[in-house]
């Protein structure tokens, strides 16, 4: 199994403190968010056709994404829209 390593998160007004990676601490109230919504209106829940299927693929069919690359740091996509 992998190690886990170190991931910094920087506050306002906190210092820098370390965080084991896989934990994010938006994605917990995130969650609640959406069972509290889904709770409160399960009316509004629709099941995913293939209709539905087809249209999204049409919509990012043609996107490559390598759920394994690492994230762009700020400034990169500008610099990168700027060599186009």
């Amino acid at each position: 199994m992998a190690e886990s390593r170190q991931v910094f998160q920087d506050a306002p007004g906190q210092q820098v403190q370390a965080m084991q990676q896989g934990e994010d601490p938006a994605l917990a109230p995130f969650l609640q968010m959406l069972d509290d919504h889904v709770s409160a209106h399960p009316e509004r829940l629709q099941p995913m056709t293939t209709d539905l299927a087809a249209h999204l693929e049409d919509l990012v069919g043609a996107v490559d994404v390598d759920l394994n690359a690492p994230l762009e740091t700020d400034g990169e996509e500008d610099e990168d829209r700027a060599s186009l």
